[in-house]
């Protein structure tokens, strides 16, 4: 059976290793690995009774500070936990979502009954925690005062840097002294990422309330419209549905797609082809269309009513009509085309 120390070394790999997609199956697989790994490890700690909330941190055992961060680990993983099939997804990402801000709020009260949360992040802690035994507040993660909400954040931005710089100075040294500095600041810094992430999680569940209390709206006939049956689809056609319907509305304007062809034969001949050209009518069908439409005059039309047929008897038109064509063929003859144009001569 491995000791405690095996396996929170075995734990925190696991954590370290997880990459790629988080709703792919292989890291769902290595996320579950590592939860198991650090339930393991909580197991341990509880029989070994090592915490207390009566004690110190001069009580604490530089060894055993390290575990104070089993409850964070867990947190931080089962947030990323996604459901497996899409049957109420809300409501199990809500459901995952608690446990992991359980697993938060638990890892944040340990530390604060060792007095190793600054008293602002005490306060807002207690805040958080102010319930009838429901679930926390998280709505109390935050001031609802902008001016309070960035004090907060400078507050928790300078901490984090003085953290950082203290981990970078002591790292490497062996002294047991500076090895408790080193696990209380890196404490620290998870107490500060868990607020953050605390903040964001109260977004999200916001989301997820409103979400599942919208109803869920029925399929609409344009809807089922578009949900065509894949043995309706046809290469070279965009929708089935594209081809039914008249062609033209009554303002001539198109309302599906349609290819000319010369005639029924070379329907056929593409319908038994490759399915990459698919007429939908002939050209005698089209002028059909077009001349239902309106679009065909025949006979000449009424323009053609209005024209006076040719008197030959008229002799004094004729004559009249015989002078200005010469007269025009004499002026065109004198002035040829282009002769005007004298800015451009060469």
């Amino acid at each position: 059976m491995s000791s405690l120390k095996e396996e929170y070394r075995k734990a925190t790999i696991l954590e370290g290793q997880l990459e790629g997609r988080p709703d792919s199956p292989e890291y769902q697989h290595r996320l579950f690995e590592a939860v198991q790994a650090f339930k393991l490890c909580k197991q341990y700690v509880n029989e070994l009774s090592l915490f207390s909330d009566n004690e110190s941190p001069e009580d604490l055992a530089t060894s055993d500070i390290q575990y104070l961060a089993v409850e964070y680990y867990l947190g931080k993983l089962t947030e990323k936990i996604q459901p497996v099939n899409a049957d109420n997804r809300i409501a199990r990402r809500i459901e995952t979502i608690n446990r992991a801000v359980e697993h938060y709020t638990t890892f944040l009260s340990q530390l604060d009954s060792y007095k190793l949360l600054p008293e602002s992040s005490s306060k807002r802690l207690r805040e958080i925690l102010s319930t009838d035994g429901g679930l926390p507040r998280l709505a109390n993660v935050q001031s609802s005062d902008p001016t309070t909400r960035r004090a907060d954040k400078i507050e928790r931005f300078k901490m984090e840097k003085a953290l950082q710089e203290k981990l970078q100075n002591v790292r490497s040294s062996d002294d047991e002294e500076v090895q408790r500095k080193v696990h209380f600041a890196q404490l620290g810094l998870l107490s500060i990422k868990t607020f953050s992430t605390l903040e964001s999680i109260n977004m999200e569940l916001q989301l997820l309330n409103e979400q599942s209390k919208q109803p869920t709206e029925p399929v609409t006939a344009s809807e089922k419209s578009t949900n065509t049956d894949p043995s309706e689809y046809v290469q070279g056609r965009l929708d089935p549905s594209f081809d039914k319907g008249p062609l033209l509305n009554k303002f001539g304007k198109i309302n599906r797609p349609f290819t000319i062809v010369s005639s029924r034969d070379q329907i056929k001949k593409n319908v038994q082809g490759t399915g990459q050209y698919l007429p939908t009518m002939t050209v005698d069908e089209y002028l059909e269309e077009e001349r239902r439409q309106g679009r065909i005059i025949e006979g000449g039309g009424p323009e053609s009513a209005l024209q006076e047929e040719p008197d030959e008897d008229n002799d004094e038109k004729n004559d009249r009509e015989t002078y200005e064509a010469r007269r025009w063929d004499e002026f065109t003859e004198n002035n040829p085309k282009g002769a005007g144009n004298t800015m451009n001569i060469g």
